[in-house]
């Protein structure tokens, strides 16, 4: 019992956003970092309480275990949390379906046939909202060589800060092609 005022008063002094809400947390005492990620990386998340037990389940056996033995109740994976975000976010899941990414995904063959790809996790993350520099990075990672009106566009971009996003050219979540920015390049 020792160890657990003295970690409270570390927490209190030396985690930061922490707060008496986190306390009362059961989640928080082992995964305090996570907590402060969702709470600075997707805040919109958390103020709307979509906290662990919105996504993991009220996970009682996980949370009376002290060796992580036992799991969360759920837990998702890259091929399935679709099915978690689409129930607050089904209008997006509707535009992502129309993707080539999609396809790959929701693939009825064996997954060992289905090329490993993107998902609302690997895009927007697990507990914090990556930044696009992160975001294109998993682009990155099939989508190379560009094209070269890609690799055009990005040797105009003077800084890192600027690189031109693959979101300038195509939509975000069914990969059509921007009409603006089409335009802009005077596309139709």
């Amino acid at each position: 019992m020792k160890n657990i005022h003295i970690f409270c008063l570390f927490t209190f002094f030396f985690v930061p956003q922490a707060t008496a809400q986190d306390y009362n947390n059961p989640c928080f005492f082992c995964h305090m970092n996570i907590i402060v990620e969702m709470k600075t990386k997707a805040s919109k998340h958390w103020e709307a309480s979509v906290d662990c037990e919105a996504c993991h389940g009220p996970s009682g056996e996980h949370v009376d275990v002290e060796d992580n033995s036992i799991k969360p109740d759920s837990i998702w994976t890259n091929e399935d949390v679709h099915n978690l975000c689409r129930n607050c976010h089904d209008d997006i899941f509707e535009s992502f379906k129309k993707s080539i990414h999609a396809k790959h995904l929701l693939c009825e063959k064996k997954k060992d046939s289905c090329p490993k790809t993107p998902s609302c996790m690997s895009c927007h993350g697990a507990h914090g909202q990556k930044v696009m520099a992160e975001i294109q990075k998993v682009c990155l990672e099939c989508h190379t060589p560009l094209p070269k009106t890609c690799n055009a566009e990005r040797s105009k971009e003077k800084s890192s800060e600027n690189f031109l996003a693959c979101t300038h050219c195509h939509n975000s979540h069914s990969l059509e092609g921007n009409t603006k920015s089409s335009n802009e390049h005077g596309e139709n």
